[in-house]
């Protein structure tokens, strides 16, 4: 909105201002009138910020982040505008080029050979049998399609800076985020405490148990170690405090105290020395 009404502004400003001057002058001082009114709102924002002494002396200008992003973009539409007002003009109406001083009859000749509304004639002040001439040109296809082409090309770039500035704004504002108390856990390195129950016997079927600790919700895998052998327990649930799973410890699994490794969808493991006792029947 405020883009949109700065736009109205600068333009109807200019049309004011430049009225009387050929658009070959006109556009590009409208163009830098834009800008440097542009800059100049910048710094009177600039000094009223560090007036209240909400200023951020990290970014350009000692402005918001974001804002020189903002003032691209927003000069980008103003500068899309001016032009396809421009090119609209020309191409809709054509424009008018000065013949200078030229002699009345010469004018009749012309008014004759070209269509009504395309010769302009005013008199000369001072000096009869003279008038000042404008002729209007006509557009051509090509100048048609270039100017098609321009304004495409203008348009796209307004679009990519445009979506640029608010896909960053986006992003900027989804990290500042603070986390939920649920996230950031499950990336968490998983902290085995204890195990319930800490004694099994081999052969017996499958064994049920419960790990105790913190951060274990992202628990994905776990392994009973003793030395070199390995045997893996499915996880049946994870929660934060807990993990429960089951294992099917076989007939020849060897007696004494084993390890358990919790390692989670990460890779990050931890590891309970002496976690359970298997012991024989």
């Amino acid at each position: 909105m405020i883009a949109l009404i700065f736009t109205i502004l600068v333009v109807s400003a200019g049309v004011l201002m430049f009225k009387d001057v050929s658009a070959a002058v006109g556009l590009p001082m409208l163009a830098i009138a834009a800008v440097a009114l542009m800059l100049c709102l910048l710094g009177v924002m600039s000094v009223l910020y560090a007036a209240y002494n909400l200023q951020d002396k990290s970014q350009a200008l000692a402005l918001p982040e974001g804002s020189i992003r903002a003032v691209i973009a927003l000069m980008l539409v103003v500068l899309f505008a001016i032009l396809a007002i421009y090119l609209y003009g020309s191409i809709s109406s054509g424009q008018f080029s000065a013949l200078g001083e030229v002699a009345s009859a010469s004018v009749e000749t012309l008014k004759a050979r070209f269509p009504e509304g395309y010769i302009v004639a005013v008199d000369v002040p001072g000096r009869s049998g003279f008038q000042n001439v404008w002729i209007k040109l006509g557009v051509t296809p090509e100048g048609n399609d270039f100017a098609k082409q321009v304004l495409v090309l203008v348009g796209t770039l307004v679009t990519s800076i445009s979506s640029f500035y608010f896909g960053s704004r986006s992003g900027g504002e989804g990290k500042n985020r603070p986390l939920l108390p649920e996230e950031g856990k499950k990336d968490a390195v998983p902290q085995v405490q204890s195990v319930e129950p800490k004694a099994f016997a081999p052969g017996s079927g499958k064994a049920r148990g419960r790990l105790l600790g913190e951060f274990l919700d992202g628990v994905t895998e776990l392994n009973l170690a003793n030395g070199s052998l390995r045997l893996p327990a499915t996880v049946v649930s994870a929660a934060p405090g807990e993990v429960a799973f089951s294992f099917d410890p076989p007939a020849d699994m060897a007696t004494g105290t084993w390890d358990i490794v919790a390692t989670n969808g990460a890779g990050q493991s931890s590891r309970l020395n002496a976690a359970i006792e298997v012991k024989a029947p």
